[in-house]
Formats: C-alpha cells, sequence, structure tokens
C-alpha cells in the first residue's frame, strides 16, 4: 500500500482534467511542490470542489499515485478573506502564486522556503488595514528580487560581463544585460551595438533603478528618495526574471491598477 502524505500547504494553481477531476499544485511545508488530482471536485455536491481553490491555505492528505497523487482529504486553514474581497490585492496575490508555480517543478527539492516566502507576503496583504499602494508595490519589489536570487540569477551589479572590469564606487552604470545578467559598460554596450544591430537583450536602466537594486543587493532598507523609483525596479526584475525563465506570466497585465505596465 503506497504511503500517505500529510502536510501543509497552499494551492497556487488549479486546472480541470475530466469534467469531474480537478489537478490542484501546491506548495508545501515539508514535501516542496505537489501536483494531485482532486477527484469529483467538479461535481456540484462535492466537498472537495470549495476547497480546491487557489489562495486556500490548508492541511492536505494525499495518496501517492503512479503519476499525480491523489487528494484525500483537506483541511482549511486560512482563505485570506481580505485579500478575496479586493480586487487590487487579488490580482497581487495571483501574481506571486503564478510566479511561484513557475519556479517549482514537482519534485524539486530546493531548500528555499517558497511556502513561507508566500505566506508572509499573503499574510501582509491580507492584513485588516488596507495597505497604500506604495506599500504594496514595496511588497512585490522584494518579493521579485527574493524570487529572482533564489533562483540563481541575482543581478549582477558590481562588474561589466564583457569587459570584467568593476565598477566605481560612485558610478551609476546606464546599461544592463540580460543574456549575461550583469551591468554593462559603455564601451561593452557600443561593441555590443555593432555586433547586434537588429537584435538587443540590453535594458537601459531609468533613473534611480540601479540605486533601488544596489539598496536590495546590499540589504539596506530603502531611502524615501528611492521609494518613487520601486515601480521602474519591479518592472526590470520582472523583465529580468522573464527573461531568465524564457516565460510570460499570465497575471502581470491585471497589475496594471497598480503598475504602468509598459516596460
Amino acid at each position: 500500500m503506497s504511503e500517505a502524505i500529510k502536510c501543509k500547504g497552499i494551492i497556487i494553481r488549479n486546472h480541470r482534467l475530466s469534467d469531474n477531476d480537478k489537478i490542484i499544485h501546491v506548495i508545501t511545508n515539508t514535501h516542496g511542490p505537489i501536483k494531485a488530482v482532486a477527484k469529483g471536485a467538479y461535481k456540484i455536491q462535492s466537498k472537495l470542489g470549495p476547497k480546491t481553490q487557489v489562495l486556500q491555505f490548508c492541511e492536505f492528505l494525499f495518496a501517492q499515485g503512479r503519476n499525480l497523487d491523489i487528494v484525500q482529504e483537506i483541511r482549511l486553514i486560512d482563505q485570506f478573506q481580505n485579500i478575496q474581497k479586493d480586487y487590487d490585492l487579488l490580482s497581487q496575490a495571483y501574481f506571486l502564486c503564478e510566479i511561484i508555480d513557475s519556479v517549482t517543478l514537482s519534485g524539486d527539492e530546493t531548500s528555499f522556503d517558497y511556502l513561507n516566502l508566500l505566506l508572509e507576503n499573503l499574510d501582509i496583504l491580507n492584513q485588516k488595514d488596507k495597505l497604500s499602494r506604495e506599500d504594496q508595490k514595496k511588497i512585490l519589489l522584494n518579493f521579485l528580487w527574493q524570487i529572482t536570487c533564489s533562483q540563481g540569477y541575482k543581478p549582477q551589479l558590481n562588474m561589466c560581463f564583457k569587459t570584467r572590469k568593476k565598477r566605481s564606487e560612485n558610478q551609476i552604470p546606464l546599461y544592463f544585460d540580460f543574456e549575461n545578467g550583469s551591468i554593462l559598460s559603455e564601451q561593452a554596450y557600443m561593441e555590443y551595438l555593432r555586433e547586434n544591430p537588429y537584435e538587443s537583450n540590453i535594458h537601459i536602466f531609468k533613473t534611480g533603478v540601479f540605486k533601488v537594486l544596489n539598496s536590495l543587493d546590499q540589504e539596506n532598507e530603502l531611502l524615501e528618495s528611492e521609494l518613487h523609483n520601486c515601480e521602474s525596479s519591479i518592472k526590470f526584475l520582472y523583465k529580468h526574471l522573464e527573461f531568465c525563465l524564457h516565460k510570460e506570466f499570465k497575471s502581470w497585465k491585471t497589475l496594471e491598477p497598480l503598475l504602468n505596465i509598459s516596460l
């Protein structure tokens, strides 16, 4: 008889398997990401149906199956009700879930605690007092930075990959090479343009973005003067992560009320 799996986790994605059955993606506290079949979840009188929605934090009992695990029991812990009532917060929460679903694979034995990262962010978004837009942006910025670093895509902000030259202490670079994940000197940028006149993986930093990224890299609190650059910094990290993962995130567009989506 196959061994049962008991764990806590958050449902970060679900989709239909058949007329009655649903597949759920769960990020768990002890077994990493799990994909499981919730049999009969689409039946009108199913007890599993209401408990298999995205953003449900639950205690699960899974039976190990041949290809996918099988949901045996679900006990609801939290639904993050304040998030569910607010479209902007819900859009941001779904974006966080989609990012985590994309960077974790079933059976991935990563040491990074994605469940706690997600829980921390959802708890902040779910707090009773409504968050300001600036606070929401800071949450998103820090989340993207942590995800980017956890995947090994931390931007190299101190050395140009092409020239192997370190930037001087007060130098603020203007260019970033997505392909090599590093800042780019003026000299290297001009050489790149000569070699690749019709294709560009180079990002031109908007004013203040490098300072924000450097503060994150140094684990410093963002200065008041840097906060107005959060939005541009979020877009940079999103574009960097999108390039590294070779994936487009559908829920990014739902953040339009919070961000000016144009990259």
